[in-house]
């Protein structure tokens, strides 16, 4: 059952976290503390899943949100 919600859902994961990587930063926060790091990667995923509502909103594909910069501005 894993597997078959793996294989179906991989390239969406894969596509969020290479967003996540390139968009945000993601893999050098420069957190010094533990609390730091979760206020940080919470930030991130905050404004990420603003960008895929905002494409939802405007009827774009949710997860191009690198695009959804160059479209508002």
């Amino acid at each position: 059952m894993e597997q078959w919600l793996l294989e179906q859902y991989r390239q969406r994961i894969e596509t969020t976290g290479s967003q996540l990587v390139d968009l945000l930063y993601i893999e050098d926060l420069g957190a010094k503390t533990d609390r730091g790091l979760a206020k940080r990667v919470i930030g991130a995923m905050t404004a990420f899943t603003l960008g895929i509502y905002l494409n939802f909103l405007l009827e774009r594909e949710l997860l191009a949100v690198k695009s959804l910069f160059a479209y508002l501005a």
